[in-house]
């Protein structure tokens, strides 16, 4: 074989791993998908404890009323939405190792004159 035909073989096993590796992520996405639609969705009164920016994904950590913590991915107009120290009721879906949050519905606090 010649130099040329070892780098045209190269190329074609670089390329089919890639495609590999892509059919395999497609079906791990999908799979995490599937196992969260049919999770129970669940709801607990929550406490956000901080929130979190990292390479432009943000997240909520949740504080659950057994001090556990739970910090879920969500959109950049909830992160905006919600602010830290707020309490409410957190909509979820749980199907370990995946959580996906659904909602989060504040807390509030009516003012009564006496």
């Amino acid at each position: 074989m010649t130099h040329r035909e070892y780098m045209v073989l190269f190329i074609c096993i670089v390329i089919a791993a890639t495609g590999g590796l892509i059919v395999l992520v497609i079906v791990v996405i999908k799979k995490r998908k599937s196992k969260l639609s049919v999770a129970p969705e669940t709801n607990v009164r929550a406490n956000v404890k901080r929130k979190i920016i990292k390479k432009h994904n943000y997240y909520i950590c949740f504080q659950f009323p057994d001090g556990t913590d739970k910090v879920l991915k969500v959109e950049p107009e909830i992160y905006k939405e919600i602010q830290e120290n707020e309490t409410g009721t957190l909509f979820y879906k749980e199907h370990i190792p995946f959580m996906e949050m659904k909602g989060f519905e504040m807390m509030r606090i009516e003012n009564k004159t006496i």
